[in-house]
């Protein structure tokens, strides 16, 4: 199925209202809806407030969202925040679950259409307004989002944008597996922004933030307040200054394990297994090159069983890091 320059411009929010331009799903009053998408294309959809591509919501006390979206592409797609994608929930915390898995998610913008809202979120949005949220992102690309005002002074993130409750007891609400940032630009946050997320295999490069120091210093790759990077390549992002890859932004922390990260800030905890070393990328890619030192240097614990593209890991001696895993 594929879905192709839809329009909704009104600027109020919701499915009537400025919401969801190739897809708009609304649960409330205490209902279920359940949406299954597999290979779907939502292509030059347009929506004033959120989700060009799609939205879903849900509100009211006791109310269940569940949203499945598989081996689909959401590309050129536009609004005001979640350019590509927008999954929220009210203050009621009624029940959402978001699945993406193999999905490309490239060439979206969160641009403030008709200049009513600060563009955020070039690629997804989650807006989970308490605990009863939670999102898996797998085996899934970002690619070439944005989010940017038109004088380019506004912007928050181009990839990911999680506003979630943080990690609390070990349990983060959002969960992010051999996933690919690469080329995401934004004022603030290239890749990804996260209140609590766990990151597993995940590879963000050539991601892209503008804002210099004198404004709050962008960075290029990930900004998490709470959570861990586990298997990870945050490399060769950019920015006007420090740090590129990696911000820890609040006291809570961040865990690293069997990870490479370039350019970091914050308070972190070292799991073990860190390196900061060239990974070594296929040029213009994001696939390893022999003799990479992320090749059988990652942990196998917690790692999946296969890469984003479905290869086996390990393949080697031991498990990669980054999306890719090295096939001879």
């Amino acid at each position: 199925m594929t879905i192709v320059r839809g329009r909704n411009f009104l600027s109020l929010g919701g499915c009537q209202n400025g919401a969801g331009g190739g897809i708009c799903a609304l649960v409330s009053s205490g209902g279920a809806l359940t949406l299954t998408l597999n290979r779907v294309v939502l292509q030059g959809n347009q929506a004033t407030v959120a989700g060009g591509g799609l939205a879903a919501d849900a509100v009211d006390v006791g109310s269940s969202l569940n949203v499945t979206v598989t081996d689909s592409t959401v590309i050129g797609n536009a609004a005001g925040f979640g350019g590509g994608m927008e999954f929220d929930t009210d203050v009621a915390d009624p029940a959402a679950h978001v699945i993406l898995d193999g999905v490309l998610i490239t060439r979206n913008r969160a641009a403030a259409v008709h200049g009513l809202i600060p563009p955020t979120a070039g690629g997804v949005f989650l807006g989970f307004n308490g605990q009863n949220g939670q999102a898996e992102i797998r085996n899934t690309r970002f690619e070439r989002n944005v989010a940017r005002s038109a004088d380019e002074f506004e912007g928050v993130v181009g990839g990911l944008d999680a506003e979630t409750p943080g990690c609390q007891m070990g349990s983060c609400p959002v969960r992010v597996v051999n996933t690919v940032f690469q080329g995401n630009r934004a004022v603030a946050s290239g890749a990804m922004l996260a209140r609590g997320a766990e990151l597993v295999n995940v590879t963000a490069t050539r991601n892209h933030a503008s804002m210099p120091r004198s404004r709050g210093a962008g960075v290029g790759g990930v900004v998490l307040d709470s959570g861990t990077v586990l298997n990870s390549i945050l490399w060769g992002n950019l920015a006007p200054d420090s740090p590129r890859d990696l911000l820890a932004h609040t006291m809570v922390g961040v865990g690293l394990d069997h990870s490479d990260i370039l350019d970091q800030s914050g308070p972190v905890t070292d799991l073990g297994g860190n390196i900061s070393a060239n990974p070594l990328f296929v040029v213009g890619d994001i696939h390893l090159r022999a003799g990479s030192p992320c090749i059988d240097t990652g942990t196998c614990t917690g790692a999946p069983t296969t890469d984003f593209e479905g290869d086996p890991r390990p393949t080697g001696a031991g498990c990669d890091m980054g999306a890719d895993e090295f096939v001879p």
